[in-house]
């Protein structure tokens, strides 16, 4: 039994009902590496889905869900509402978002877009499709999810972009430049980039949604795809010249790898 599998009962039975009873709620799930099974320890993320704005910091720091320590915080700011707090010795965030804000997710996603800004819907419904449903007496997260199982063909059309020739030749100029000059800062500015682009369009051409980079090379792994999570490591672990060797050599390996088919091509 791992971590998440003893915590489950808990907001099953008391975290759930405390925060029902703030409001309506449309559904809940869990997520991230503990529900997926990447880690064995982590913090365990929790999101309430409410039929209208989350309910305020007061009413919700009154559950008298935490244990007192380690501290407790509760964040209400735009785009990120959070609740973090320990029970029985794990780490619970639990977000709170208006279902709202759940379809704009997937009607970006849907539309070729949401891959930038904060939450990144892209990866908001990477975590709606991996993790596990709680609470769903509507239907509503069963509904989401199903329009979600195939990735549209429109996202990857747009984030297959990052390959056109004329553009990549052009980023890749300006690395190399970033190393002839020793510019190590700009340098990994610039690979950061590019490198999230690219692992977006190659997730999105294997028919998934990108999850995070958060333990992205144990998810490589995960995925059969060991020859990528070395790929990735060796350009963030070397000096400048051979990082961009690496990158290069992720890149066409993260091309060579891309039809699928849900293809465009």
């Amino acid at each position: 039994m791992n971590q998440y599998e003893t915590v489950r009962p808990l907001l099953v039975e008391r975290v759930i009902p405390a925060y029902g009873r703030l409001g309506r709620i449309a559904f809940v799930y869990a997520q991230g590496s503990l529900v997926e099974g990447l880690a064995t320890q982590a913090d365990l993320d929790l999101v309430v889905v409410w039929d209208e704005e989350p309910p305020p910091v007061p009413a919700r720091a009154g559950l008298g869900l935490a244990e007192p320590a380690p501290k407790p915080e509760w964040f209400h700011q735009r785009g990120f509402i959070l609740d973090r707090f320990w029970m029985a010795g794990q780490q619970i965030d639990t977000k709170h978002v208006p279902i709202a804000e759940v379809r704009d997710w997937v009607g970006q996603v849907e539309a070729g877009g949401g891959t930038s800004g904060y939450p990144m819907p892209v990866i908001a419904v990477a975590g709606l499709l991996a993790g596990e449903v709680l609470v769903d007496e509507r239907s509503e997260a069963r509904a989401l999810r199903a329009r979600l199982q195939t990735v549209p063909a429109a996202l990857v059309t747009h984030t297959s972009a990052v390959f056109a020739p004329e553009a990549l030749d052009l980023f890749l100029e300006q690395l190399e430049a970033c190393v002839a000059r020793g510019d190590g800062l700009l340098f990994y500015s610039m690979a950061t980039d590019l490198m999230g682009k690219a692992y977006i369009a190659w997730f999105a051409r294997q028919g998934r949604y990108w999850p995070h980079e958060k333990r992205l090379q144990t998810r490589l792994v995960h995925l059969g795809r060991a020859d990528l999570a070395e790929g990735d490591a060796a350009i963030w672990s070397a000096a400048l010249p051979e990082a961009f060797s690496a990158l290069r050599e992720q890149l066409d390996r993260l091309r060579a790898d891309q039809a699928w088919p849900g293809s465009t091509d």
